[in-house]
């Protein structure tokens, strides 16, 4: 009988484990999927499909942009831009970003992925995810990941409103902890936004792009 207990009890114990283990590495666990809305942003003087393109069916969207393009509007001054924006614009509770993505050789000093919104330190974002030189960084500071060029990985990002915490997750382990710039309100975007010294084409692959909250 006490053996039969022990055998139990030791396969509730691997189950557990098994379902903690599960949990640790799926950051979207517990969270609910959000309907995926969105804008392409892109040079306004030239056609949507001469620097975004979309695979149905292996659900990958192809982002480029070279560092003589014009911004993606007459009125804007920023730098060149190939850009995902989510229309799912929020001011509370917890908000996840989560997609697969790959990035060629060669792009470098451009931003991939972004919390948009903020009114700290100058920031009019929360988070903007770069890549310099083959390393995936926290704006222009803290390394990421290194050497990802030409490797798909998966990416979670989330952002929890009322403790203004943001953490990033790369193949489901947590990468990096941090806060977000202030604001009133925010939204998820993707794609390739130059940034200072930025290479001369810059190219990503997100697919499987998903959205939660909870």
């Amino acid at each position: 009988m006490r053996q039969s207990v022990k055998i139990f009890l030791g396969i509730l114990a691997s189950f557990k484990l098994l379902i903690v283990g599960a949990y640790a590495d799926d950051p979207t666990a517990g969270w609910k999927p959000q309907a995926l809305h969105y804008a392409i942003q892109f040079p306004y003087d030239l056609k949507q499909t001469d620097r975004y393109s979309f695979d149905t069916n292996t659900d990958t969207h192809h982002f480029w942009v070279f560092n003589s393009d014009l911004p993606h509007a007459k009125i804007s001054r920023t730098l060149p831009r190939t850009e995902m924006r989510v229309d799912d614009e929020y001011t509370s509770g917890q908000h996840q970003f989560a997609a697969d993505m790959m990035v060629p050789p060669g792009t470098s000093n451009v931003s991939l992925m972004q919390v948009f919104g903020g009114s700290l330190r100058g920031h009019s974002t929360s988070l903007q995810l770069r890549v310099y030189d083959g390393n995936l960084q926290h704006y222009d500071d803290t390394n990421v990941l290194a050497n990802i060029y030409g490797k798909w990985f998966h990416l979670n990002v989330t952002h929890d409103v009322a403790t203004h915490g943001i953490q990033v997750f790369i193949d489901g382990k947590l990468a990096l902890t941090t806060e977000d710039n202030g604001g009133k309100s925010w939204y998820f975007k993707c794609g390739v936004y130059g940034q200072e010294g930025m290479s001369r084409k810059m190219e990503v692959y997100f697919r499987n792009i998903k959205i939660y909250s909870k």
